[in-house]
Parts: structure tokens; C-alpha cells; sequence
């Protein structure tokens, strides 16, 4: 549901005169009254979907506070009032949690995690590099949770090292590909505007947070580092030749997961453990399975 609010955000700011904007959303939500009504819903939705799931939601208000500021001179009562529709449709699912609990334990878990940190100062770089790499093909996220663990893991499948390898390069080549062809290149303004302010937001909202900008805490924001990445890199298929060699790539990724998710099925597979899953659903049990926040609920 973050992909809904940020195509919603695409398509309710396209009253701007953004061409990137205007052209996502038309293709995404078609045109007119209907793309508006969709667009504010989805941005509704999407935040409130997501604050039931994920620390991460607080990085979608601003999209929706720079919609309201860019739609100024278009906006009707229509908009917000789809935008409060959405916003209600999943809300509805914490009655029951804000009966037993309150109002005020469906924030607790954003207040628990805020703060002045002062050592994420210094991440401005590490939060760019995992942002875009969301949007490449990052190879050591697709073999094994602990560092440690995979390059052994590689090696002791040789069919994998050929492919391991040329993808190891591919996704350190891509986000730098996507900041050339998004800031260097003729890339439409909205998207440079769009990146960078996203950029800017991640940073300030770490500076304000407990937790470390470790990519799961804002891979909500995939969408916008994906369409940064897809329209960083066109310029890369402005040929036949090269669209030829895009394709190869592709497909020959598709082969090197195919040939991953055979070598997980042998020593990754859930059915490996299916008898503790068992155990954990009869005994109502997550302990089992794994430690929750002391706050969560």
C-alpha cells in the first residue's frame, strides 16, 4: 500500500503541470476526475494501511503535505474528501485495538522509537546508498540474512559464482547509473525535485528517530527509488543494440533467481521448520518463532 500512496501522490499532483507526474498517473489511474478521486483515496489509504503494519508510515505524511501545497490552485472539497475516505476505510480495523488499549497506544509505538539522535548526523551517505539501492539488483539481499554466511554460501554452490559475481557488479553500477541519469542527465525536474527532497526527508526523520536508517526502515519508499531507477536509466536503451543487451541482462537475472530459489528450496525453505510453525500456530505461541517489541501489541 506504500506503491498506492505514492502513485496517488504521482497522480493527485499531475494538476501541476509536472510532465513526470502527469504522465505516471495518467497511466496509472487514467484521466480527469476519476484519476483524482483514485489518487487522493489511494494516498488515504496507503497511510493508514501502512500505519497499522510499519514504524515506517510517518515518512508518507509529507508527500501527502506537498500535494495539498502543489494542488492549491486546483483543489475542491472533492479531493480531501477522498483522501479522509481512504484514510478511514482501513482505520476501521482499529476499533477493536483502540477500544481495549486507547487512543493512545495506537501511537505509543512511534513515540517508543523517537528521539534526537545525534549518530545518524553522519549517515547522509550510508541513506543514500540504500535508497537507491532499492532500487537496483542487490545481490547479497537474495543469499543469506548475516553477512558472514555468504560468500561461503556462494562458493559452496559453484553453479551460482558466475552469476553471483556479474550481478555483484550490476548492482553497484545501477545507483550510480540512476544518480547520473537522474541529476547529470536531462531527467524531467519533477524527478529530480522528487529524489532529492525524499532524500532530504529521510535524513531529517533519522535525525529525529532512535532506530539506525537501516533500509527496511524506509523501504516504504521503494516506489520512488523504482522510478528513479527506471527513468535514471533509460537513456542506457536509446538503441536497439543496447535495448538487446538490456533484455539479455534481464533475462539472464531471471535464470540466477530460478537457480536461487532451487538452492533455498534444499536448506531455506519454511518446510524445513514446518513442525515449529505448527507448534507455534496450536499454541497461539510467536515466542517460538521469534522475540517482539515490549511495547508491541
Amino acid at each position: 500500500m506504500a506503491s498506492g500512496a505514492t502513485e496517488g501522490w504521482l497522480a493527485a499532483t499531475a494538476g501541476a503541470k509536472a510532465p513526470l507526474a502527469t504522465g505516471a498517473a495518467t497511466g496509472l489511474l487514467g484521466a480527469g476526475a476519476r484519476r483524482d478521486a483514485v489518487a487522493w483515496f489511494l494516498m488515504g489509504f496507503g497511510l493508514s494501511w501502512s500505519f497499522q503494519l510499519h514504524l515506517s508510515w510517518p515518512l508518507l505524511v509529507p508527500f501527502i503535505g506537498v500535494t495539498f501545497v502543489l494542488t492549491d490552485s486546483t483543489r475542491s472539497w472533492r479531493q480531501p474528501a477522498w483522501l479522509l475516505t481512504g484514510l478511514a476505510v482501513p482505520a476501521l480495523l482499529l476499533i477493536p485495538t483502540v477500544m481495549k488499549y486507547g487512543v493512545s497506544e495506537a501511537f505509543a509505538p512511534m513515540f517508543n522509537n523517537s528521539g534526537l539522535n545525534g549518530e545518524n548526523f553522519n549517515e547522509p551517505l550510508t541513506i543514500i546508498a540504500r535508497f537507491l539501492s532499492l532500487g537496483a539488483y542487490e545481490v547479497p539481499r537474495f543469499l543469506t540474512d548475516a553477512g558472514k554466511d555468504r560468500l561461503p554460501y556462494v562458493l559452496a554452490r559453484p553453479w551460482l559464482i558466475p552469476f553471483s559475481a556479474i550481478f555483484a557488479i550490476v548492482g553497484v553500477v545501477q545507483p550510480l547509473v540512476t544518480l547520473y541519469g537522474v541529476f547529470v542527465r536531462q531527467a524531467p525536474p519533477m524527478l529530480r525535485w522528487l529524489v532529492g527532497l525524499t532524500l532530504l526527508e529521510i535524513c531529517m526523520i533519522f535525525v529525529l528517530a532512535t532506530r539506525p536508517p537501516t533500509t527496511r526502515n524506509f523501504y516504504i519508499l521503494f516506489p520512488v527509488a523504482a522510478l528513479a531507477a527506471i527513468q535514471g536509466s533509460l537513456f542506457l536503451l536509446d538503441s536497439p543494440r543496447r535495448r538487446k543487451i538490456a533484455a539479455a541482462v534481464v533475462t539472464t537475472a531471471a535464470a540466477y533467481q530460478a537457480l536461487l530459489m532451487i538452492s533455498f528450496l534444499h536448506d531455506r525453505s519454511l518446510y524445513l521448520n514446518r513442525d515449529r510453525i505448527v507448534t507455534a500456530i496450536e499454541f497461539r505461541e510467536t515466542a517460538i518463532l521469534g522475540n517482539r517489541r515490549s511495547f508491541a501489541r
